[in-house]
């Protein structure tokens, strides 16, 4: 059995905003070792992981992509933006509800740092 916190990668109702720096680029080797590529063949891993690749650019740019379209590059930008620390919220939503949600400062400050870091 796999238990895993945080990210809920079977979950519709879970949104999650997230800021990635324009200078992140993820190493293929950082890619192949996400959770979410665990129980996939090397085949399928490497056919998304140039997926996932494109999809993070996307988001750079204000791209949005929902997990009914492309579940596991969802669950893949996911986990890796978790993992990096860029995560500033996530939101739990469904049919009936509404919310308005702030952004812990420190999580952006976390980013600005970041991208001071590879500079």
């Amino acid at each position: 059995m796999k238990i895993r916190n945080g990210f809920v990668s079977n979950s519709s109702s879970t949104s999650f905003v997230v800021c990635i720096p324009k200078n992140f680029v993820p190493s293929e080797e950082e890619l192949d070792k996400l959770d979410c590529f665990c129980d996939v063949t090397d085949e399928i891993k490497k056919k998304f992981i140039s997926k996932v690749i494109i999809g993070v650019e996307e988001i750079k740019d204000g791209g949005l992509y929902y997990s009914y379209d492309d579940g596991l590059m969802c669950d893949a930008i996911s986990e890796l933006c978790e993992n990096n620390g860029f995560v500033l919220n996530e939101m739990n939503t469904g049919p009936d509800e509404g919310q308005l949600m702030g952004v812990d400062a420190e999580r952006i400050k976390h980013i600005i740092d970041w991208k001071r870091d590879e500079n």
